[in-house]
């Protein structure tokens, strides 16, 4: 294992996310890489973290499977609550973030 996993890894699994958030909102590349090459998905007691384009492609479009609509009552018509809708595709939010994950 890489740096990143290990030491995320070693802590007591509750500890984990507190640990990996930083470096996913920072965009780490080195972490991402560790996850591609050693968890490419990472299973979290409240998260899992997908890395590899070609799972973060299938997660967005399977919205059969992996849908957000327990976060709907919480979110509303925000776009980011809506599964597979045309407002979704129109603005360009998942076009533009399957191209994003591609690149790191």
């Amino acid at each position: 294992m890489t740096g990143h996993v290990d030491t995320l890894m070693r802590l007591p699994p509750e500890s984990r996310w507190r640990q990996a958030r930083p470096w996913i909102f920072a965009g780490d590349r080195s972490f991402f890489a560790a996850l591609r090459h050693d968890a490419p998905l990472l299973r979290l007691p409240q998260v899992t973290v997908a890395s590899r384009f070609a799972d973060c492609e299938e997660i967005l479009r399977r919205h059969d499977l992996f849908s957000v609509s327990l976060y709907r009552p919480k979110q509303g018509d925000y776009l980011m609550a809506q599964d597979d809708t045309a407002q979704h595709w129109r603005v360009g939010f998942a076009p533009v973030f399957l191209a994003t994950v591609n690149h790191l």
